[in-house]
């Protein structure tokens, strides 16, 4: 300090003692700055000019060059290059051109040094060229060059060191003068200074005193100084009204800090600051109210220090994320330490401090006491896992009972189908068949329950295996064909010919989906028609978005119904139960099905004018190539007519023929068929298809309508089909003997289009020859020769039935023995292992639970059985009123061969002993 002190006192030393001439002196010394400072700026200013301008012309030169040298560079042609570049390097400003390839080779380099003419230089070097496929440049103002690198098409580089230091020497010379200049004006200057400002000076010196004098805390303090210069009399105005104002922001000031301390020092929440240690430099009083902790002893304490011990190294690094710059604050819910050695809940929120160099120098923040609200939460989430657990558990007893009731429903169902098999008159047999399928209803109700159950308890999983969805939508067209047809309705399938068929997913649960929803529309539905329409939004090679639609013309949903019809044992009126039938669970399973899928389901209808429900599902696609249709290019421009009084079916059928290329037009009724029909014999000489639904078929303007055809010489050769739900057995001949061929509702697009390729081709169909009408009636007529030997079949079959239910081995022997079968019991697994190591059994039926040892501990004692003596695995059925999603999976696991759920079918278990036949065949071999 001593140092600089006597610097500045040595450099006062050289001043003038006087003030006003120290002032003349620096005005002058002020002025002769200023002016050199205002030449360097001209001088800069013309020198950044004169590069702008030499970028300009140098980049004009090298883009010209390289624009001219591409076709040179392409083909190697050093010769013409070397003859450009000596012409282009005769200005003086050129003092280096290159042409390189696009590795940076030199092709070509010519030199022009000062006051010489331009020449080549050997130059066999390869230099480094620019990253960027643009214009380089980069200017050495030492020197006063510019380096220019400017790409020459993707075949090389042109480069260019261009010298604009003749012109910048020539503004030095110019600045020099100016500056002599600047020192005389300035000295001419200065002495008129020493005399002028003296008395200007002492009312200056009196306005500083005052300034140095004034507290704004003590009073409003003024001063008046008598001067003629305007600039001091402002000056002495400015500094009372600044003396008043700094009093009146005083004062603002010490209100606002007894409102900041006031409401700090009061507020429930705690606001901190700490060093950037994590050290506490600040705290209000609410730290105390919170942890218990005396301000006064928090200084200088880390704040990590009481934080919860598990939670200080998850703090830490959220402060380490801070001050890195990878979050601008922190929010989080952790554990303190209070005094008391508690552990309470806070919201913690830290932000950082800036220094007035932008340098980190803290952080802020405020700390929330949240235990109340914690307390809450967990209080919440108790209840919701206490509710989750009563729905688990009542879904668990909807499970159980169903296990319960499906076990008795085994010999109800059994002991009607034996009953039905037996010779009853016609009385007894429309009892039993009354009581068959009441007890096939109550079971429908109770698999409902089940699903339901499991979809709720969250157990229901989707199988992933591929299927036909085509072929899946026509057997459930075929199961409910019959419902259907005694309600007089029509059942429509409009399977759009886009739609991929071979798929992967769940097919007994889409199955189910149709049939309650179809079963649903049916019950619904008066008069009109159900059709299920399937396509496709969006296809992919991987996967497809499918749209299935049940649409049907029944009594319709209000709306205000229509949001509570997919709850749990919910339908629209409460008449509907009444009239209708139906426990409600239908649509909720629908719901729940579609979800688990991965989509949903919605509803459109008003009373009265049917339903139309959307469900929306997300399948995978097989990598199966699909079957395609066959090709008829034989068919191409046949006109075809399509007579039917649904629209659906005839833009359904309109738009599958329309991808065979025949020109389709379509009717609503017989008279504008006829209409439609001379129109087209005019337009086309080929001879016309004409498709007719059954029921104009039947109608007596549909009788009129064959024979006018048949009796017109114009139309008579035209090739009708008839398209009819009605089987063709069920149909009187004289409706169909105008008719060439027979399409079964609803329609199968293939079967159509086999059989009008048929007859185009000449080739006759059943409908036309009376002798396979007549083997089709001896057919349906004729005893079938498996039907006789049903009960034989199987006689030669050895079967273990392991069963402990008196009732379950009553039904499962008389099914067996009906097939054939020879039966021997087993009341428990330990009964049917020791029978087993005695005699070899071509099938074993066994019960899952059974006493002393149930059905898996016996199949893994069996197996192990066989392993140790060499023995043919022996098939083993697993026999369970179970029918959880899981059950064949575990069945399979305990080393059993197949599954049947009970209660037990007639077919299925016919099915079952057909399957494993081999076995038996082995065993006697």
């Amino acid at each position: 300090m001593s140092a600089s002190h006597s610097k500045i006192t040595g450099l006062s030393a050289l001043l003038p003692r006087s003030f006003s001439k120290q002032l003349g002196f620096l005005s002058a010394v002020s002025l002769l700055l200023a002016l050199v400072l205002f030449a360097v700026t001209i001088y800069n200013q013309q020198r950044e000019i004169n590069e702008k301008s030499a970028i300009n012309q140098g980049s004009l030169v090298i883009r010209n060059l390289s624009t001219i040298v591409e076709q040179d560079v392409l083909i190697a042609n050093k010769k013409s290059i070397r003859t450009l570049l000596l012409n282009t390097a005769i200005f003086t400003e050129i003092r280096d051109l290159i042409i390189t390839d696009n590795i940076g080779k030199v092709l070509v380099h010519v030199a022009h040094e000062h006051q010489e003419d331009p020449v080549e230089k050997i130059n066999d070097s390869t230099i480094k060229t620019p990253k960027t496929k643009d214009l380089y440049y980069a200017i050495n103002k030492d020197d006063s060059t510019i380096y220019f690198w400017q790409p020459i098409g993707d075949y090389g580089w042109a480069y260019m060191l261009y010298d604009y230091s003749a012109q910048s020497n020539g503004y030095l010379e110019i600045l020099k003068k100016a500056l002599i200049t600047a020192v005389f004006i300035s000295l001419i200057t200065g002495i008129g200074f020493f005399y002028l400002l003296r008395i200007p000076i002492k009312d200056l010196n009196k306005l500083i005193d005052f300034a140095k004098s004034l507290d704004v805390y003590k009073g409003v303090k003024e001063i008046h100084i008598n001067s003629h210069i305007d600039e001091i009399k402002d000056l002495n105005l400015a500094l009372n009204q600044s003396a008043q104002r700094l009093f009146e922001q005083s004062q603002k000031l010490i209100r606002s800090e007894s409102r900041y301390s006031h409401v700090i020092n009061n507020v429930h929440e705690v606001i901190f600051q700490t060093d950037t240690q994590s050290n506490f430099t600040f705290l209000n009083p609410a730290w105390h109210d919170v942890t218990g902790f005396p301000i006064e002893t928090m200084q200088k304490k880390s704040m990590i220090d009481f934080i919860y011990p598990e939670q200080q190294k998850g703090i830490f690094h959220l402060l380490q994320q801070l001050f890195n710059g990878a979050t601008d604050q922190v929010r989080c819910d952790t554990q303190i330490l209070t005094a008391s050695h508690e552990h309470r809940w806070i919201h913690l929120w830290i932000s950082l401090i800036y220094d007035e160099n932008g340098a980190i120098c803290g952080t802020t923040g405020t700390i929330n006491d949240i235990t109340t609200r914690k307390q809450t939460e967990g209080a919440l989430i108790a209840a919701k896992e206490a509710a989750e657990l009563a729905t688990r558990a009542k879904s668990e007893f909807l499970a159980t009972m169903s296990h319960e009731i499906r076990t008795p429903m085994n010999g109800i169902l059994g002991m009607a189908q034996l009953l039905l098999e037996t010779p009853l008159n016609q009385e007894q047999q429309e009892y039993s068949r009354i009581l068959y399928h009441s007890g096939q209803a109550l079971l429908t109700i109770i698999n409902d329950i089940l699903d339901f159950s499991k979809i709720e308890a969250g157990k229901l999983t989707m199988e992933q295996i591929p299927f036909d969805l085509q072929k899946l939508c026509e057997e459930v067209c075929d199961l409910l064909l019959s419902q259907a047809s005694n309600k007089d309705l029509e059942l429509v399938l409009s399977y759009s010919p886009s739609c991929p068929r071979t798929l992967i997913g769940d097919p007994n649960r889409i199955r189910q989906i149709l049939l309650n929803l179809l079963g649903n529309s049916i019950k619904f539905t008066s008069k009109g028609y159900v059709a299920l329409k399937i396509s496709a939004d969006v296809v992919t090679p991987a996967d497809l978005e499918l749209n299935i639609e049940i649409i049907d013309t029944g009594i319709g949903i209000p709306l205000e119904k229509q949001s509570s019809l997919f709850q749990l044992f919910s339908q629209a009126d409460a008449s509907t139960t009444r009239r209708f039938g139906g426990t409600g669970l239908g649509l909720a399973i629908c719901k729940g099905l579609s979800e688990l899928m991965g989509g949903h389901i919605s509803l459109t209808s008003a009373p009265s004018q049917g339903s139309t429900f959307k469900v929306h599902i997300c399948l995978k696609r097989q990598h199966a190539v699909e079957r395609s249709l066959p090709q008829y290019p034989e068919l191409h421009f046949i006109p075809i007519l399509v007579i039917d009084r649904l629209a659906i079916n005839r833009t359904h059928i309109g738009e599958c023929l329309q991808r065979y290329g025949m020109r389709v037009e379509t009717a609503a009724s017989a008279e504008e068929g006829l209409v439609k029909l001379k129109l087209m014999s005019h337009l086309s000489p080929r001879t016309p298809f004409i498709l007719i639904d059954g029921q104009l078929a039947k109608s007596s303007e549909g009788i009129s309508f064959a024979h006018s055809i048949r009796q017109n010489p114009q139309l008579a050769n035209s090739h009708l089909i008839l398209m009819s739900q009605t089987s063709l057995r069920s149909l009187n001949p004289a409706l169909y003997n105008a008719f060439n061929g027979f399409i079964a509702k609803p329609i199968r697009f293939y079967a159509l289009i086999n059989e009008i390729a048929a007859i185009h081709l000449g080739k006759k169909t059943f409908l036309q020859s009376k002798e396979a009408l007549d083997q089709e009636a001896a057919t349906v007529n004729a005893p079938t020769p498996a039907a006789s030997a049903s009960t034989n079949k199987y006689s030669k079959m050895h079967v273990l039935l392991a069963e402990d239910n008196i009732v379950n081995q009553k039904v499962a022997v008389k099914m067996l023995e009906k097939s054939g079968a020879q039966v021997e019991i087993a009341q428990n697994g330990k009964e049917a292992l020791k029978l087993i190591e005695a005699k070899v059994y071509d099938m074993i039926f066994m019960d899952c639970q059974m006493p002393e040892m149930d059905g898996f501990d016996a199949t893994k004692a069996i197996r192990l059985f066989e392993q140790s003596h060499d023995r043919l695995r022996c098939p083993i059925i697993a026999l369970t009123a179970n029918a959880q999603e899981g059950d064949r999976e575990e069945c399979l696991a305990a080393g059993m061969t197949d599954f049947l759920a009970k209660p037990l079918k007639q077919d299925a278990l016919r099915e079952m002993l057909k399957k494993f036949q081999a076995h038996a065949n082995e065993t006697l071999l």
